[in-house]
Parts: C-alpha cells; sequence; structure tokens
C-alpha cells in the first residue's frame, strides 16, 4: 500500500506530529514532551509520571482544552530520581503541515485559536510547529510563538481569513 502524504493530510499530520515530538525533545533536551493523543486525558499524564501542577493558574483550562492540543510540554527543575516533580511552566504546541509549494499560510480553525488565546492569557506559552515538506522526505521544521505567528489562515465556517491580529 502506497500512502500519498501530499494527499492524506490527516495521516501527514499524524506522522509529523510524531517527527515533532522527537524533534522538539532533541531540540529542547526534555524528554516532558508528549503527543496527547498518547493519552486518555491530562490526568492520566500527570499520574502516570507523577507530575505536579498544582501551581499552574489555567490548569483548569488545560484540562478541558487538552484534545485540542498537539504536544504539550512540562518543564520542570532539575530534580532528583525520588523528589516529586513540581511543574514550573507549561508550554503546549499546535503542529501545522504544508507541501513547501502551498503560497497560503497554515489552516487553523477558529476555535482552535480562541482555546490558544485563551490558555495565552492564563500564562500557558502557546507555539506553533510550522513544517513544510519538500521532495524526497526532506522537511522544515520551525517554532514559533503562537501570539506572534501571522502565517496562518483561519477557519471559519465558510471560507478562510488571513490573521491579521
Amino acid at each position: 500500500m502506497i500512502v500519498d502524504l501530499n494527499k492524506d493530510y490527516i495521516f501527514r499530520g499524524f506522522v509529523f506530529e510524531i517527527f515533532a515530538e522527537k524533534k522538539l525533545r532533541k531540540i529542547k533536551k526534555n524528554t516532558f514532551i508528549f503527543r496527547t493523543l498518547q493519552f486518555k486525558d491530562l490526568d492520566t499524564i500527570l499520574n502516570y509520571y507523577n507530575l505536579n501542577i498544582n501551581d499552574i493558574k489555567g490548569k483548569y483550562l488545560l484540562k478541558k482544552y487538552f484534545r485540542c492540543i498537539d504536544l504539550i510540554e512540562f518543564e520542570i527543575p532539575i530534580i532528583k530520581k525520588d523528589e516529586p516533580k513540581i511543574v514550573k511552566n507549561i508550554n503546549v504546541y499546535e503542529v501545522k503541515t504544508k507541501i513547501h509549494t502551498r503560497k497560503r499560510g497554515n489552516d487553523i480553525s477558529i476555535s482552535c485559536y480562541n482555546k490558544y488565546k485563551e490558555l495565552e492569557g492564563l500564562g500557558i506559552k502557546g507555539n506553533l510547529i510550522d513544517i513544510s515538506i519538500f521532495e524526497n522526505w526532506r522537511f522544515s521544521l520551525n517554532i514559533h510563538e503562537f501570539k506572534n505567528y501571522k502565517n496562518f489562515c483561519i477557519r471559519k465556517s465558510r471560507g478562510l481569513f488571513n490573521n491579521k491580529s
């Protein structure tokens, strides 16, 4: 079976979320970066890895929007093996892929856009991982702060409009 990642954008997104997770862990030297689809909910990750997010302001919304986030990163100071893992910051990531010849920016739904803005308002940093796919399985991966990223199109129920905010 041959899969055309040029056309099968859902499978392409899934594959590149895995690439993004692995690359992000390497770049940030942090193993507490996860794809949210791997877990039932936020509490599953917190319980499994014994993470404490009591000091995180937006934890209620984070739990509510957990399934809308592609990747989640828990920043934990260096600890000894048996010390509690108290999370100092949480970063969330939206992974977007596109074929390099596409002129239009990355699509994002209005509901996803609003959720990331709401999380950012509570101190949870949103990021966009922009992946452009080239021939022969080459790709570029760039990480942008969500609040400063301007090269995407917000999907409404009918049509698109460019992000100018």
